[in-house]
């Protein structure tokens, strides 16, 4: 039994000498080189995979956040300076922001304000976006309000927003705000101009001695010529008069009275300036409605000026963007062209003939018709359902940027010089000598005055379209 005991003492020694000496060698190797322990976690192989597993979602989670372009820390970490004059903006971003999934930036600019009263549409030209390059991360941003109402004390906000790759807002927040003491960079808002559009004698003040005297006499006397063509007009009609008794208020909606008496027609001298985000193409369809009106309106003397301080009806050119239409013109979705009657209750002689917003987000060819759809409301026409009008709100006809034989049928009778003043559809039709009774017949069924197809205006209209010239017109 000794011996026994002895020999199992003897091999637990013996054993627990080996662990020992390998123990040694381990708590060496540590002591000589650290890096080859390794820790191990004491878990079941499901805990462990589980652990792995939502350690992966979280760190794709970290990953997707700090790559986003809602990454608030990278927003938290842009900054910015002011010159000392107020007009260049620094701004530095963490990095660029096209590296933070950020396709976009911009600086919009906007007054306190948000609803101004509408009374010559210059405060529209407060309301920008400025892009702002992604792929740049500190930049030099020249900063400046265009308007024409800086007398006042007004505070804008100066607010940088973010757009991911899907043109998506994903992040806004206002820098900071100046106002009228602070902040002196105002720019003075003029109209757009461009040589060889309007003829001499429409563009007010021209500086004759840019085509010499001669040339422009025979321009006035051209002119002349152009208003002479008012006598070979159709005479008026009964539909032309029957229509300037009706108006829509709704698209395809239904036609509700609307007396003659109330209509805008202009009276003196009209003098139109177009601002904003201007095109040759909108200058010259401009010349053609002025072309157009000297010859169905001779007494009414409409000319184009490039300086703000002769307008009377100014035309503003801007787009319909998110900001815009929250901030300055309630317009998305709503409208893409406006015309505003003169203020009554303000003083505003840049306003006298009213104002006009055209938006400019779409092809030349729709501005055109919208231009001289707005145009066509200054001069005092209404909507109608009628297939080939400017004026129309039919939706299913052509949006053509020129007047119809039943818009020039109505203009015709507007600005007759034998109606000093318009009162009633009888006055009116004793005035011209018109049959009264027809008039309301066709007063009871529109579509039958938008269908009276008046010989005549064939002329007039290849005219507008550029297809003749004046020499051309009424046979010639």
């Amino acid at each position: 039994m000794t011996h026994k005991i002895a020999t199992v003492l003897f091999s637990w020694i013996i054993s627990w000498g080996f662990a020992a000496v390998q123990q040694l060698s381990i708590t060496y190797d540590y002591l000589t080189n650290p890096a080859v322990i390794q820790t191990v976690s004491i878990s079941t192989n499901e805990d462990y995979e589980s652990t792995e597993e939502t350690m992966s979602k979280k760190e794709k989670y970290d990953l997707a956040q700090a790559s986003s372009c809602r990454y608030q820390k990278f927003w938290d970490d842009v900054t910015f300076t002011l010159s000392d004059t107020n007009d260049i903006l620094y701004l530095t971003f963490p990095k660029k922001p096209i590296e933070q999934g950020i396709n976009q930036v911009l600086l919009n600019i906007y007054p306190h304000q948000t609803k101004y009263y509408p009374v010559s549409g210059f405060k529209l030209h407060e309301v920008t976006e400025q892009k702002i390059s992604s792929t740049e991360r500190v930049q030099k941003i020249e900063i400046a309000i265009t308007g024409a109402t800086f007398n006042q004390e007004r505070t804008w906000y100066f607010e940088i927003v973010g757009k991911d790759r899907g043109s998506k807002e994903c992040y806004s927040k206002v820098l900071f705000t100046q106002d009228s003491n602070t902040f002196l960079n105002f720019t003075q808002i003029e109209p757009y101009y461009a040589d060889n559009i309007f003829n001499p004698v429409d563009d007010l003040y021209f500086d004759v001695s840019a085509i010499g005297e001669d040339a422009y006499i025979e321009n006035f006397f051209d002119t002349q010529q152009l208003k002479s063509l008012n006598q070979f007009l159709p005479e008026p009609h009964e539909a032309g008069l029957a229509l300037l008794e009706k108006n829509l208020t709704e698209l395809d909606g239904k036609y509700e009275d609307n007396s003659i008496w109330l209509r805008n027609r202009l009276k003196g001298d009209i003098v139109i300036g177009l601002y904003g985000d201007v095109e040759d193409s909108d200058l010259k369809t401009l010349n053609q409605i002025i072309q157009t009106m000297h010859i169905v309106a001779p007494d009414l003397n409409i000319s184009y000026s490039d300086n703000t301080e002769y307008v009377n009806l100014p035309i503003h050119f801007l787009p319909c963007t998110s900001l815009f239409s929250k901030q300055a013109k309630d317009c998305k979705e709503k409208a893409i062209g406006t015309f505003h009657f003169p203020s009554n209750t303000a003083n505003e002689p840049k306003s006298k003939f009213g104002w006009i917003w055209v938006d400019t987000q779409h092809s030349p060819a729709l501005r055109s018709h919208i231009l001289v759809h707005e145009v066509g409301h200054a001069l005092g026409l209404g909507h109608n359902r009628c297939w080939d009008s400017t004026m129309t709100y039919n939706s299913s006809s052509p949006e053509i940027a020129h007047f119809s034989a039943s818009d020039l049928m109505q203009l015709r009778i507007l600005y007759d010089n034998r109606l000093p003043v318009l009162i009633s559809t009888k006055q009116v039709s004793e005035k011209l000598n018109l049959d009264y009774e027809k008039v309301l017949e066709y007063e009871k069924k529109p579509s039958d005055a938008c269908n009276a197809g008046q010989s005549g205006w064939n002329d007039l209209i290849d005219f507008q379209m550029g297809k003749i010239d004046k020499d051309e017109l009424f046979g010639g």
